[in-house]
């Protein structure tokens, strides 16, 4: 455990978890988001496949109360090197012991401890996470110097039929991904369509590489349009359990507002049929994405949560939105 922190409240402990307790863990993160949403959003394999690359000791904690049930928990993710994503919980019925408190203590803590894992000279921000019903948790990050920086809605879509195949307009088409073959071009594609937004800290090909190709995915769901022989559009879609997630849908800037996000929305919306995978879900900025948020309206979507990025300042320096 990080120094720095005060002791939990009489009657609770904190524990490194190990892969074993991802059941457990499951359990808990879905207790949570039933009480705030009234539906699960967490999948053993899908924290089985966030938890095996990291150094559990260093990047999860977990609070147990006297029976050893799980009643708080904390994840840190080091995000390229210039900010640190954290995603806590608290039982429902835990609340006003202190416990929220504690797990913030402890992710800026364990951020302070990594510091040598962040780019020397520049700004490291801490984004910590929260439903947008939970006013007791925002009241207490606004206590402790955070401001909101951007509200997040979850998007999602209950498929009743399979799309239309798609007309593509002339001069563009798919090209399958091919593993090994595609790689750089689609991740050219992708730095480019987000490079302006907010929160798109520079990443390496490889850190990429490694997010990328772990766990469930299949590239039979990621879209790839081409005009003259280069990507200029990318929907990378995933299966999660029997659901599915679109982790990004991007156009490079020159060929936006042609409505190609529409239509390859369509066509991972008939992939994901052809899988049998009925209920697709995606993340949305609100403040910056308006019009992507009428998009996905549009394509039958409706808003499932939202999420409050609540931001510090650890550290200051170069800000690496200003680099070329």
């Amino acid at each position: 455990m990080p120094g720095r922190i005060a002791d939990l409240p009489t009657g609770y402990r904190a524990v490194s978890p190990t892969m074993d307790d991802i059941p457990r863990a499951t359990e808990f993160f879905n207790l949570v988001e039933i009480s705030e949403w009234g539906m699960p959003d967490f999948d053993e394999s899908e924290v089985e496949e966030e938890w095996a690359d990291r150094d559990l000791a260093k990047s999860v904690v977990l609070v147990e109360d006297e029976d050893r049930q799980i009643v708080a928990s904390m994840t840190i993710v080091n995000g390229d090197g210039v900010t640190w994503d954290a995603f806590g919980y608290v039982h429902p019925e835990h609340n006003k012991h202190g416990l929220g408190a504690w797990i913030i203590d402890w992710s800026e803590a364990i951020a302070a401890d990594r510091e040598d894992e962040t780019r020397e000279g520049y700004r490291v921000e801490l984004l910590n996470f929260t439903s947008t019903v939970n006013t007791a948790a925002q009241e207490l990050l606004a206590s402790k110097a955070y401001d909101v920086a951007k509200v997040f809605r979850r998007m999602r879509i209950e498929l009743q039929e399979k799309p239309d195949p798609v007309i593509w307009p002339e001069g563009y088409e798919l090209r399958p991904f091919v593993e090994g073959r595609d790689d750089q071009h689609y991740f050219e594609a992708l730095q480019t369509a987000f490079a302006e937004h907010w929160s798109s800290a520079p990443r390496t090909f490889e850190q990429w590489r490694k997010s990328s190709f772990t766990g469930e995915y299949d590239t039979n769901l990621w879209v790839q349009l081409v005009h003259d022989d280069r990507v200029v559009g990318i929907c990378s879609g995933k299966p999660v359990a029997d659901t599915g997630w679109i982790g990004y849908v991007g156009i490079v800037p020159e060929y936006r507002r042609r409505g190609l996000a529409k239509l390859m929305l369509q066509e991972d919306f008939a992939r994901f049929w052809d899988k049998g995978i009925r209920t697709v879900g995606l993340g949305v900025d609100s403040e910056n994405r308006q019009s992507a948020i009428q998009l996905y309206l549009n394509m039958g979507m409706h808003e499932s949560h939202s999420y409050e990025t609540n931001r510090k300042i650890l550290r200051e320096g170069l800000d690496w939105r200003n680099e070329e």
